[in-house]
Order: structure tokens, then sequence, then C-alpha cells
């Protein structure tokens, strides 16, 4: 067995570099996060492309393996499908063009951080404990493999998977179906702007195009995450300054998504969370003068086209217009460990990349995507700007140039002003495309134009005195393009905005901290109140099922780690929730059901456990069927989950706390190919409070096993960097066998959080150092 503690970084040695231009200062905290201070900005970059490659090395090489579609070198079978994929979506010419269109001050700080990573991956005595697994070498870093990297954690996502599955329930339900089953947004509900404004459209569906939808997808066949956020005004603080706050959610990837780091020179200082593989700090940030933070804009950016594809002599040929056109083509290889070699061709119309099907088989899929052109967009620049900005007015101007995924920007600055911004490219086109798949050939289906940056969401020192952004509906009705229908529930917005209410002010950072800790469900909430008018004279209940339902229903919605009510409710929801996918789902009820159709389940998830929360009560609603009644409903999914938590954690109640049941399941990408090495690999799993519905995230698997939670929490204080807070479920290392591989996960597992050391006095008493020496 190889001891990981063999293969770890040195990180005390002083260290002597021809490349830099003065010495470079590399101070990590107790917890190992770089604060790095230099004396000109390339040095700065160079220094944190090595310390980056000190601790994240394998993962920045296969997140651009996986943007590559080459992650199968190192995963082998399992990495295969996302490779094809990735591969047909042609990254790498899009992510040159992203960096051709970069400033040269843009190209000056990526240069400079490539040459850091390479300085470390050339100077290695020993290669990180992942290599020595898989027996390989990592490729030297270029410039546009840190564009790769930003690509596939955030480009690379997006909304047309949801759209696959629209089409793919309307095949087998129907169009009507599937519209009642995909409803929007409710009325009534919270939009983020104006703040605390209501949605007051009709519930938004769209019979016709998922019919349309359904025919273009019965063509084809089938095909093998959200954060809250808020800044609050600072009338309403102690210090008379605002704070912003929030937190991000994604899947609880091994090592963590986000990077902390601290970076310093004389023509900036700041710090903030970064992708590993990325220069600068990009989101969840402040420098010195503006403090902001991100949520997912949830508009719908991706666009799904029908293709007719032919052969014709010896071209690959798309129909458009009544007329044959010749696609661009080029081939390519996959390369999977310990399996053949795999040819892939790459396929481009003029509506986008072919990910699906083929010229042989006639008819395909294309995906168009504003951060998939291959004439290349600005984010660069955009997230540099904003990393230097030193006013709210620089940093609106510089997210004008932000492409995709789109964002919610929530943000303060030292002179007293506090908003919120939305920012992306947004396109413009048909309904259809609102809604799934639409035919390719047909011109009227062509996107061609976005929104115009000038006419997207804002809100300045609006004078309710603060904002909230939790994936919620940015708009109402009125406004006058499309953005989505697939924006998050009001939930977690409602609990922020009524604790925001509740707290009117003097708030202060510690506030804010409070705000990432709120676990009131509002769905607990509607479904108990309910459950508490059925007679249960209708029901045979044993004598501690009765007990147990008291109990449940004499709750206080709290989502706690310590609450066994949590537990009774969680698996009596999710009952019910599996009974209504039976009842309405058709044949693809056992696969969403059994969590193998991850759009299935996304569906449910977004639509239809908002959907039963609305319909809870009510005996005429479309989701029961004339054997069900929510009543009844109700309390077999509760007698089943009762049964289920003897099974599962024992007889005694005792035992059924939420913390049993609901765990972090860390995985590293390598444990199920090295599984001798998983318990050194996978970080250890700790209890956590919340669930999907609540500020205090943590959705779950199949198994209650948390999936997805927040990836970082901060807290920002513009009156006072020093005050500001953050916190990652990991820790600043992704080697295994480092103290700090998961040092912080049991402080965010509890809700807590660590400073942000600011002041360099403090830094250099409380930090180790590393100096990178001009030779």
């Amino acid at each position: 067995m190889l001891n990981p503690n063999d293969f770890l970084p040195d990180y005390n040695s002083d260290i002597n570099i021809s490349e830099l231009n003065e010495n470079v200062s590399i101070f990590r905290d107790q917890w190992g996060i770089p604060h790095i201070e230099a004396g000109n900005f390339k040095d700065l970059f160079f220094a944190q492309g090595f310390t980056s490659a000190q601790d994240r090395l394998f993962q920045m090489d296969l997140d651009r393996l996986r943007c590559m579609g080459r992650s199968s070198e190192y995963l082998g079978k399992k990495a295969i499908s996302n490779d094809k994929l990735n591969l047909k979506r042609n990254f790498e010419i899009v992510s040159k063009a992203d960096l051709n269109n970069a400033s040269n001050k843009a190209l000056q700080m990526i240069s400079s951080y490539t040459k850091g990573v390479n300085f470390y991956i050339s100077n290695l005595k020993k290669l990180p404990f992942e290599y020595q697994l898989i027996n390989k070498t990592p490729e030297m870093w270029e410039d546009w493999h840190s564009i790769l990297v930003y690509k596939i954690r955030n480009a690379a996502e997006g909304s047309f998977n949801g759209k696959l599955f629209y089409s793919q329930l309307a095949s087998i339900v129907g169009g009507k179906k599937a519209a009642k089953l995909t409803p929007g947004y409710f009325p009534g509900a919270l939009l983020t702007l104006p703040p605390g404004s209501k949605f007051s459209g009709e519930i938004e569906n769209a019979v016709e195009e998922l019919t349309e939808a359904a025919k273009n997808f019965q063509s084809i066949g089938a095909i093998d995450g959200e954060s809250n956020g808020w800044s609050v005004s600072g009338e309403r603080t102690s210090s008379g300054k605002p704070l912003v706050g929030g937190d991000s959610h994604r899947t609880l990837d091994t090592p963590n998504v986000y990077y902390q780091v601290h970076l310093k020179c004389p023509e900036f200082q700041g710090m903030g969370h970064t992708i590993p593989g990325y220069p600068g700090f990009m989101h969840f940030a402040h420098n010195e003068h503006v403090g902001w933070g991100m949520t997912h804009g949830g508009a719908d950016t991706q666009d799904l086209f029908l293709e007719k594809l032919r052969n014709f002599q010896g071209k690959v040929q798309y129909f458009s217009n009544g007329n044959w056109c010749d696609a661009k083509t080029s081939l390519r290889l996959i390369s999977p460990r310990n399996l053949p070699k795999i040819e892939i061709k790459i396929i481009e119309t003029k509506n986008g990349n072919i990910i699906f099907g083929s010229p042989e088989k006639g008819i395909a899929l294309s995906l168009s995507d504003p951060g998939g052109e291959s004439k290349g967009t600005f984010w660069i620049d955009s997230a540099y700007e904003a990393m230097i900005s030193k006013s709210a007015d620089d940093l609106e101007k510089a997210f004008d140039k932000w492409t995709d995924r789109t964002n919610n920007y929530p943000y303060v600055d030292v002179n007293h002003n506090f908003g919120y911004k939305f920012a992306g490219s947004v396109p413009i086109r048909d309904k259809q495309h609102e809604w799934g798949i639409a035919r390719g050939w047909e011109e009227k289906f062509s996107v061609k134009s976005e929104i115009p940056r000038d006419e997207l969401p804002k809100s300045r020192n609006p004078k309710n005195g603060w904002v909230v952004t939790c994936n919620q509906k940015v708009v109402d009705v009125d406004f006058p393009y499309f953005m989505s229908v697939a924006f998050a529930p009001e939930y977690r917005a409602k609990v922020l905005v009524n604790y925001l209410e509740k707290n009117k002010s003097n708030l202060t950072i510690q506030n804010m901290l409070e705000m990432h800790n709120q676990n009131f469900s509002i769905p607990a909430e509607k479904l108990i109140t309910f459950a508490k008018n059925i007679d249960l004279l209708n029901y045979k209940l044993s004598n501690t099922e009765e007990s147990l339902l008291n109990k449940l229903h004499n709750w206080d919605f709290l989502m706690d780690k310590q609450s066994v009510e949590a537990s009774i409710y969680s698996v009596t929801k999710e009952n019910i929730i599996r009974e209504i996918v039976n009842i309405n789902y058709g044949n693809l009820s056992s696969e969403i059901n059994g969590w193998d159709n991850i759009g299935g389940v996304s569906h449910v998830r977004r639509f239809l456990s908002p959907l039963i929360n609305e319909h809870i009560g009510n005996p005429e609603s479309f989701l029961l069927n004339k054997k069900t009644t929510w009543e009844s409903l109700y309390i077999n999914s509760f007698i089943t989950a009762i049964k289920f938590l003897k099974d599962s954690l024992g007889d005694k109640s005792n035992n059924w706390k939420w913390r049993n049941l609901h765990k972090t399941n860390h995985q590293h990408p390598l444990s199920s190919e090295f599984k001798d090495y998983k318990d050194i690999l996978n970080p250890k799993k700790v209890p956590a409070s919340g669930d999907g519905d609540t500020p205090l995230a943590g959705s779950y698997d199949k198994n209650y096993q948390m999936v997805a939670a927040s990836v970082n929490r901060y807290a920002h204080d513009p009156n006072n960097w020093e005050n500001s807070r953050w916190i990652v479920p990991l820790g600043s290392s992704g080697n295994p066998g480092s103290k700090h591989y998961s040092d912080q996960l049991e402080i965010w597992a509890n809700g807590d959080t660590i400073p942000q050391l600011w002041n360099w006095d403090e830094i250099e008493k409380k930090s180790t150092i590393q100096k990178l020496i001009k030779n």
C-alpha cells in the first residue's frame, strides 16, 4: 500500500526561481489557505499558479481533461460517456476563442499563472499521490487550459438536460399532461426584483410546445445545483455600511470545487474563491473597495435542435431552409485507461455542435449555447475587471461583459452602496425553445440575438433595504423577454426574507452567519398543517405510530440534525413523491424513482415537489387517481416511513435523528477505481442539518445521503474587511494525506465559519511562510 504522506508538497523550503522579477512571500494560515504577497502583478499570478498546483494539481489536470473529452485516460470506462459529449462540444476551439478575445492585462495574468503551474510540474521530485495510483504524468499547462477548467465547472452545465427530459416526458404522457407537470412559477411567490414583490402571472405552461417537443423526441429516442445570496443596506447595520453574504450549492466534489485564496500586489488586493486552475478570484470575493456574492441566474441559455443529417460525396451535410449544407467536421480519439481507443466525429451545423445522433441515423440533436460559440466571448475580461473594481459602478460595468452561465450578483462597496445585478447572455428565440427540442431546419427556430445587456434586471440601493437571491424567479410578467420556466421555488428566499423582516436594524456579520444556518422548512409546515386535519379514526394505527404521528404534528419544522421529526418528515415526503411519480410519469416512473434518470429526478425536485406542496389537500388535483386521496396517501406514506426507519436505524425512535440519515458522502473520482484506497481518498462522512428546501442546504439522494450542499459560505463587511468570514466543506488541499485535506469539514457541518485573514501583521504572526526567491 502506498502512503499518501510520502507524496505531499514541500511547503517549507524557500525556492529559487529565475522567472521572477522580485521575491514573493506565500503565507499559509492555520487552515493552509495561501495569502500571497508580491511586488508586481506578474509575479503574483506566477505564485498563484505555483500554489494552486501545490494544492490541487490532480484536480486541475483532471478538469482540463474532462473538458477536452479525455478524462477516461485517468478514470477509465466510467468517464467515456461524458468524454464523448464534451468532445463533441469541442471546448478546445471555444476556449481558445475566449482567450483570443481577452485583454492584454488578462492575458498577462493567465500567462503568468501558467508559468507558475509549469514551474511546479517541472520541478516535482515526486508526483502527487493520485498519479502514483494511475501511473500517469501530467502534461504541461497551457494558457487555454485555464479556460477549460472554468468551462467544465460552469459552461458545460446548463438547461439542455432539463429540456431533453421535458421532451421525453411529453413523448410518454402527452403534451397536455407534461405541461401540467411542468408548471413554471406559482402566482404569489417571491421575486428577486423588486425586492419583496410577488409573481402576478398565471402558472406558465405550454401544451403545444411540449406536444411538438414530444414529436421531435420520438424521432431520436433517449440519450444515455442552487445558491443563496443577499446584500443589506447600511441603514440596517450597526456600522452604517452594507453587508453581503451567501453560499453556493453544488455537488459535494472531492476536492471541493472552490479554492480559497488571498492575493496582494501594488495594483490591487483581494480575496475570494476561484476554481483550481483559473487565476485570480472570480466569485464570492472582495477586494479593498467592493464585495460580491453570486448565485446561478437560472436563465435558460441553451437550445436543442433536431437536425437532419446525411453523408453525401464524402461530406456530412445538414438540412436547412430547404437546402443541404456542408457541416464542419473533424475526427478525434478517446483513449480510455486499459481499454481500446474510440473514434469520435465532431459535427457542427449552423445551430451548434451535434451532441447525439449521426448522419448514418439521418437525425441528430445539436446544442446552441452562448458559452459554446466558436467565436468566443468576453467573460475573461469580465472576471478580471470585477476582481480589480474600485466601486459598485466598476463592478456592474465589469459584469456587463459576463456571458455564461447567467448569474445573480448581490454586492456592496465601501461607499455605502448595495444592490443586485443579473449578468449573462440570454438568447431571444421562438417559444418552442422554452420547453424542448425545435426543428433545426426551419429558420423561425434559429437563435439570432440576445437580451440587450442594458435591459437585464438590476437594482441599486432599493428602498426596502435588502436584496435576496436564491435562484427564485427574477422578474414579473411585465419583463418583456423570456428568461426561464425552471426557477427554484421561493422557499429558501422566503425564509431569508422573513429573517430580515424580523431583524431590521443593527445587523452585524453575525447576522449574516445566522442567515447561512436557517433550516426552517416551508414545505414541511405546509404538509404537516394539512395532516393535522386528517381524521385518524378512519385509519388503523398502532400505539407507536399514533405517538410518532403526534410527535411529528407538534414539530417546529426545523431540519436540525438532532431532530427525529426531520427524519420522519423526510421519509414520509419521499414516499408521497414516489407514489405521485408512479401515478403521473408513466413508464418513466421506475427509472425516476430508482434515480436512474437524472433528468427525471431533477424535474421532480424542481417542478413536482413544489406542485405537490401547492396541491396537497385539494381533492380535485390532477396529481391523484381515482383510488387515491391526499389523506390516505399521507397516512400510508407515514406508516411506510416508520417501517423504513425501524429497518434502517432500529426500533428505538431516539436513534432516528436526522444526523443518522443525513450525512455527507464525498467521493474522490479515483475511489471507485482503486477500492483499496477509498478510505484514504474519500473524506469521512459527517452529519449536517438542512435539506434541499432550506437555506442551510443539504440535498440528498435516494438513501438520504447528502450529494449537494453549500460548497462555500461567505460574509463580507466593507466597514472592516477583517470581520469577514468564510468556509468550505473540505479544505484548501486536494492532496490525500494532507492535514488540510478536510480540516474545515466538521466546522462547516456545524454551521460555523473561519476568519478571512486580511490584516498582514496578523497573517504573518499566524502563518507559515514559503519564499519564492528571484534567482
